[in-house]
């Protein structure tokens, strides 16, 4: 793979991911197009005639138990830790962290192992 090539790869990574922030900040769905040799994230209603190369749409997110939830898309699953803790005032605060990132692929693979798992457990 040339440098250049790499490049391409990787702007295109990059305006993924900023098509995802754009749609879980807006609530709507986000395209990646191309313009001359980059990438531009642009609403889907707004797009026209421009070659889409990926669509984020918003993330869900479900509170799994009082510490712990998942933020979902179609690409990956974001699980993250759920702290309460107290600021210098005294004030109650939550704060949310991403512990880890899976992609679709390997959760539906996760998906699969526990359900051998827990099929087995009801035997």
């Amino acid at each position: 793979m040339t440098n250049a090539e790499r490049n391409t790869k990787l702007a295109l990574e990059h305006a993924k991911l900023q098509a995802q922030y754009h749609a879980d900040n807006e609530d709507k769905p986000m395209n990646v197009i191309g313009i001359g040799n980059t990438y531009a994230t642009m609403r889907t209603e707004d797009c026209t005639d421009e070659p889409v190369f990926h669509t984020a749409y918003p993330s869900i997110y479900e509170e799994l138990t009082p510490n712990a939830g998942a933020l979902y898309n179609r690409d990956q699953v974001r699980f993250t830790n759920i702290r309460r803790i107290h600021d210098d005032d005294n004030t109650e605060v939550i704060m949310e962290t991403t512990t880890t990132v899976w992609s679709i692929d390997y959760a539906k693979k996760v998906q699969a192992f526990l359900n051998k798992v827990l099929k087995s457990e009801e035997k």
